[in-house]
């Protein structure tokens, strides 16, 4: 993965040395934002991405989930037993 950056790095400084003007600055705002998109930046579970998951369970499957998710908030007080 460092030899990738590195080479793309110095392609974009070979870019930016024979043209530093806008198109060579949206090129590396654009190499740094996949970059970072693809590599760094963590995958973010939202409430309907979970649901979707657990719809595509099968029965069983979602009824442990309920039951998991049951003892979870009884454990912690939220839900009565």
């Amino acid at each position: 993965m460092g030899r990738f950056f590195r080479s793309s790095s110095k392609s974009i400084k070979l870019i930016a040395r024979v043209r530093p003007s806008f198109p060579s600055r949206f090129l590396m705002g654009l190499f740094a934002y996949v970059y970072y998109s693809s590599l760094i930046r963590s995958n973010i579970a939202t409430p309907s991405s979970v649901l979707q998951t657990i719809a595509g369970m099968t029965a069983e499957q979602q009824i442990e989930i309920a039951r998991s998710l049951g003892a979870f908030l009884v454990k912690k007080g939220i839900s009565p037993a």
